[in-house]
């Protein structure tokens, strides 16, 4: 029997060269899992690992996937915890997950006036303006996999008139 001794510069030739090396190859063994399991396996490439903890509370159905759908048909899902989450928390969640949206399609942050756009647009779910950011969703009626859309806020008339007439 030949027992081959290995030097260290075989050895040395197996293992990854850099940091970067170590990282391309954690990335590549985390993609591989994450889309041969049949729970994860909807998850984008480049998952956050908060994406992958709002999956598995989604599963385990501590949290509620709601579907959040945009004037130009787009529809964004958000996840948000189901324990005590108000319409504050809903706004947090879409506004992370379109930042994120965002950062992935044009490859950087892009600066969004959320202000700007909760001034402009009320959140509705079945008809109803969703106004007040303490309100919980359980008392909403909103549950999971809800259906939940813009729509654009209009000054009343009558208060610019009462105003513009003072």
């Amino acid at each position: 029997m030949s027992s081959e001794v290995k030097g260290p510069d075989e050895e040395t030739q197996r293992l990854p060269k850099s940091h970067d090396d170590i990282v391309q190859m954690t990335k590549t063994a985390l993609n591989t899992l994450i889309k041969n399991d049949p729970l994860l396996c909807d998850l984008p490439e480049d998952v956050t690992l908060d994406e992958i903890k709002a999956q598995v509370a989604v599963l385990q159905g501590t949290a509620l996937s709601i579907n959040v759908h945009r004037d130009d048909g787009e529809v964004v899902k958000v996840i948000v915890d189901q324990r005590d989450a108000t319409v504050s928390h809903l706004k947090r969640a879409f506004m992370r997950s379109t930042q994120l949206r965002l950062f992935r399609k044009q490859g950087r942050k892009v600066a969004i006036s959320w202000t700007h756009i909760w001034k402009t647009n009320w959140l509705v779910f079945n008809g109803v303006k969703l106004q007040n950011d303490n309100a919980k969703l359980r008392d909403l009626g909103i549950t999971n996999r809800a259906n939940i859309s813009f729509a654009k806020r209009y000054r009343d008339k009558l208060k610019r008139n009462q105003v513009e007439g003072c």
